[in-house]
């Protein structure tokens, strides 16, 4: 296990690790908590991500879904 884990509380590197990508957003669909595992998938680093909004990493289809529905 890496040294930087020693400090962090247990929750936060289970939130890191876990073998799922997890991505949490603001009301108004900006990214503020990423794990590593989503990172790795996108091949981000985690500052690369938070604050963007999310329709930045969705195809054109998507980002139209999103628009037209009013869901960040």
């Amino acid at each position: 296990m890496p040294e930087d884990y020693e400090s962090k509380p247990g929750s936060e590197v289970l939130f890191d690790e876990a073998e799922c990508g997890v991505l949490l957003t603001a009301e108004n669909g900006q990214i503020a908590q990423v794990n590593l595992t989503f990172c790795r998938w996108l091949g981000y680093r985690r500052e690369e991500l938070l604050g963007r909004h999310i329709q930045d990493l969705m195809s054109m289809e998507g980002g139209h879904f999103i628009r037209r529905t009013g869901r960040p």
